[in-house]
């Protein structure tokens, strides 16, 4: 990867187009550390795994490169999703995003904008077990199975859980009893996305996908 990535930088550099383009790295997942796919992947100090809603399936780096627009060295510490790096894309080509979920994060990344760009963000993966999640600000829902990607006695069953990621990144104190109103709040959020998801699929002629075990 560090070889592939340093000679398409080296052709944006030869063909004089370095400074007019906006360069994205990201990852679609967390690393793959227990479900049957060990492969030296280290989450730490992040709990979960591949496919799961915790942090460590959902949290990954995310850098962006453009000389003469991004000042080097800059940190943006809130939340931003995958559906914003086409959002962005579109907002430099001059193209309308409106009809996309993403957010155009160069306003934020350039203090041309404050506060966050997304009030709620929310997860789902129904490929294997019936994982999803949502976060406003610092307060976390998560529904989430741990272990094995199949049902059994290597997969931990998934419960309502509530954190608080900024005392608790490490998601290991679970607030759910301690704050049963935030946690139905959030639930309720989650709900609604989901139903409205779920209803544009079938709008488009797709039935929504569910695991065997919530069928």
């Amino acid at each position: 990867m560090d070889d592939s990535i340093g000679l398409l930088l080296k052709k944006l550099e030869q063909t004089g187009k370095l400074n007019q383009t906006l360069i994205v790295f990201s990852n679609d997942n967390g690393g793959p550390t227990t479900r049957n796919a060990v492969n030296g992947s280290i989450n730490t100090p992040l709990r979960g795994s591949k496919c799961e809603t915790f942090e460590g399936g959902i949290r990954v780096p995310m850098l962006m490169q453009w000389p003469g627009v991004i000042m080097p060295g800059t940190t943006y510490s809130k939340p931003a999703i995958s559906f914003d790096i086409s959002a962005t894309a579109l907002a430099v080509a001059g193209a309308d995003s409106s009809a996309i979920d993403g957010v155009d994060l160069l306003p934020f990344v350039k203090g041309e904008k404050s506060g966050t760009p997304h009030d709620v963000l929310f997860w789902r993966n129904r490929t294997m077990s019936n994982n999803y999640g949502a976060r406003q600000g610092d307060w976390k829902y998560v529904y989430s199975t741990e272990g094995d990607a199949s049902p059994g006695p290597k997969q931990k069953p998934a419960q309502d859980m509530l954190f608080n990621l900024a005392t608790d990144i490490s998601e290991q104190h679970d607030l759910a009893a301690k704050q049963p109103e935030k946690l139905a709040e959030l639930k309720k959020l989650y709900s609604a996305w989901s139903e409205e998801v779920d209803a544009d699929c079938r709008k488009r002629g797709l039935e929504p996908k569910f695991p065997k075990s919530i069928k």
